[in-house]
């Protein structure tokens, strides 16, 4: 009897170590997939557009982002670390591309939205940003990974501390002028006529793509109202913005000025 228990004992033993060095040798494994998974760098978001030719593409490594940013036909390369960081109440993201001589990073605005690309493709997110201060890329992109939120910093709040401005010029009246701000993503914000003492807030209705062309809708509201409608057309480097007024829907078109310092820090007036 004593020594059945005993073969039974040591039967026993041995399966247990058994089964233990097997999980051992499951967790071993577990852990290099996992490191193996670490080291792996993944396609996270791809974007491009057109006039002059410009392409994106964003790799994943571990919870370190990689950005390759190439601009007028490849004749311009960065490439560098990038971030996402979410903005407060808005479907907009800002990217942030650093860049490897440490100067300031290139903001981007990716808005959740439908974009058609020039080829007549659908994608979920749309691009508008400036390199070189006058130089605008617009484009269409998609995040290859659906948890893309996960990786995103803390929200911010939303600010205008680093808008741009681009002047216009009446076609039929020279002397009426307009400038319209634009948040760093290339979204107009405000209007201001010359001669009057405040600006007038925009909100954005829409954007749509077509071929060269790329035109964004706006609301013009005044003492909380909407008071009328601008329409911003954007082709190669012209930019157009026609006005119709809400009480006569008389319309106003306005060009580029590009003696103005188009996109800079400062208005013209």
């Amino acid at each position: 009897m004593k020594n059945i228990l005993i073969y039974t004992f040591l039967v026993c033993l041995i399966a247990c170590k058994q089964e233990s060095k097997e999980k051992e040798n499951i967790n071993t494994e577990d852990k290099k997939e996992t490191v193996s998974k670490k080291n792996i760098e993944e396609v996270f978001y791809k974007a491009n557009g057109n006039e002059p030719a410009w392409g994106l593409l964003i790799k994943k490594k571990g919870n370190d982002l990689n950005y390759e940013l190439k601009l007028d036909y490849d004749s311009i390369r960065l490439t560098g670390k990038a971030e996402l960081i979410k903005i407060k109440n808005s479907k907009t993201i800002q990217l942030l591309l650093h860049k490897k001589e440490n100067k300031l990073p290139l903001k981007i605005e990716l808005v959740n939205e439908k974009c058609n690309d020039v080829a007549g493709n659908v994608h979920n997110t749309s691009l508008d940003f400036h390199f070189d201060v006058k130089k605008r890329y617009l484009g269409c992109g998609d995040f290859v990974n659906n948890n893309y939120l996960e990786i995103c910093k803390e929200p911010i709040t939303k600010t205008n501390t680093n808008d741009s401005y681009v002047c216009f010029t009446e076609n039929q009246n020279k002397k009426l002028k307009i400038w319209v701000s634009y948040t760093e993503g290339g979204r107009a914000l405000k209007v201001k006529y010359k001669g009057q003492d405040k600006a007038i807030d925009l909100h954005y209705i829409k954007t749509e793509y077509n071929d060269r062309t790329i035109t964004s809708y706006y609301n013009e509201f005044y003492e909380g109202k909407i008071n009328g409608n601008y329409t911003i057309t954007h082709v190669g480097n012209w930019d157009y913005v026609t006005y119709t007024r809400g009480k006569d829907n008389k319309k106003f078109e306005f060009t580029i000025d590009h003696e103005k310092n188009p996109w800079g820090s400062k208005p013209c007036f």
